[in-house]
């Protein structure tokens, strides 16, 4: 006949844990659980560098940080926050455009999704080993052929960007007046289709 007494007193006492459990968990905050203003300020807190400066690396497995992929409704209501409120920064070596063409095709993909999303905070910067000679073809015909099709992503060097140090060949000379030359055709063609 105690055993059935003990039974009761272990199913009471198993009852108020469970109740005990689930108060506290009601009680735990989570971020989604918040208002939105402050969880806004957490997205912004955590996103944004403190000078608001991003530098993109051409190694860079991916474009968002891992934040961003926690849940569906985080990235929604965080994405615009991280690239609205950073800029960032490309630096090109040899006029090797993937980076920032990788970089490019993601923001267009953005805005296409959220036609009110607008993004303008990119600076991409040439490195100077760039006026080097052994620049590849390749580079070159994809670099020109982007500055004409996103000119606002792609710089444009001109001709104090290829100052030529005393030593350059005749050859040298005539290779970075030909490149200046490409980049002022480019340019002047940015209204034409």
């Amino acid at each position: 006949m105690a055993v059935p007494a003990v039974r009761d007193r272990a199913e009471a006492s198993d009852n108020h844990s469970v109740t005990t459990k689930s108060v506290t968990m009601k009680q735990r905050p989570h971020l989604l659980g918040i208002a939105r203003e402050l969880r806004d300020r957490i997205y912004t807190y955590a996103l944004v560098d403190n000078d608001g400066k991003v530098e993109v690396s051409s190694k860079a497995s991916r474009l968002e940080p891992a934040v961003l992929m926690v849940t569906r409704q985080v990235r929604q209501e965080a994405r615009a926050i991280y690239w609205l409120k950073n800029r960032f920064l490309f630096t090109i070596c040899k006029f090797d455009c993937l980076p920032i063409l990788n970089f490019s095709f993601h923001l267009v993909a953005l805005e296409t999704n959220k036609p009110h999303f607008r993004f303008t905070n990119m600076t991409a910067s040439l490195c100077k080993c760039n006026h080097a000679i052994g620049i590849n073809e390749t580079n070159w015909m994809m670099w020109l052929k982007h500055v004409h099709a996103f000119p606002d992503h792609f710089p444009r060097p001109d001709r104090s960007y290829f100052n030529l140090k005393t030593g350059h060949t005749s050859n040298q000379a005539s290779s970075h007046n030909l490149a200046v030359g490409a980049f002022g055709m480019v340019r002047d063609m940015r209204d034409m289709p």
